[in-house]
């Protein structure tokens, strides 16, 4: 569905031609030219008329998931009970290095030079003066994604361990807020093909709703120690967003 909006000169001269098409009907003839009385009014109204058509074009707009605005796409969402999916945080492991025996704890903050802080997921031992943290960020979004051989630093260095970490590897990548393009797309997904009851379009649309998941596919009748053809079983894989360019580097 499309609407054409006119410019205001275009309605005006519309309006004019029109009113004046009346007249002469009529047996009698009306000044057009700018500024004449009859312009003026056609002017004015017109500047009228040209917000209604913006306004219509923009409703014509909203009917649609992947041309609607922000507020009018989370109310597609909303109707079939889909909502937007919240950013995630980064899990990384880093390595730090010291003398042996000192420890690290879940309490001991670490920090990035964007000033992304992360904790370790446990406490640790440096052994053979080194030790391998697992960290998990205390914020969300790819900002708190970081590409191996990035530094980090103790706030308060524990004990005996140096005072800065390299990343080793991204265990979990981190993704931002869904965004409209992406909701648009799971929205008409629904549309295309409902899920309900158990049936295909309903797995993919409950996995791809999980906060951290970019897609999903169904394998039906396949269970993964009795094999394919087995009734009653379905698999679900999963995927994660892939690597950014920057987690990617390195690896």
């Amino acid at each position: 569905m499309s609407f054409d909006v006119r410019t205001h000169a275009e309605i005006r001269a519309s309006i004019l031609a029109d009113w004046r098409s009346r007249y002469l009907a009529k047996g009698y003839d009306l000044d057009t030219a700018q500024d004449s009385d009859a312009w003026c009014w056609a002017d004015a109204v017109a500047f009228q008329v040209e917000g209604l058509e913006a306004k219509a074009l923009q409703l014509t707009k909203e009917l649609f998931p992947d041309t609607a605005s922000t507020t009018f796409l989370e109310r597609h969402a909303d109707v079939i009970g889909l909502t937007r999916k919240s950013a995630t945080a980064a899990t990384l492991t880093a390595e730090a290095t010291g003398t042996n025996g000192s420890t690290w704890t879940t309490s001991n903050k670490i920090t990035a030079a964007d000033g992304t802080v992360y904790l370790p997921t446990a406490g640790g031992t440096i052994s053979g003066g080194v030790g391998t943290v697992t960290l998990q960020a205390q914020s969300t979004g790819t900002s708190t994604n970081k590409a191996a051989g990035t530094l980090l630093t103790w706030s308060s260095a524990p004990s005996g361990i140096n005072s800065t970490l390299e990343v080793l590897t991204q265990v979990v990548v981190a993704v931002d807020e869904e965004d409209d393009a992406d909701l648009a797309v799971r929205v008409l997904a629904w549309w295309r093909e409902r899920p309900g009851g158990g049936n295909r379009a309903d797995w993919v649309d409950w996995a791809t709703s999980q906060d951290g998941i970019e897609s999903a596919f169904v394998y039906p009748l396949r269970h993964d120690t009795l094999g394919d053809g087995t009734l009653g079983a379905v698999t679900l894989v999963v995927l994660g967003p892939p690597p950014t360019t920057e987690t990617a580097a390195g690896e």
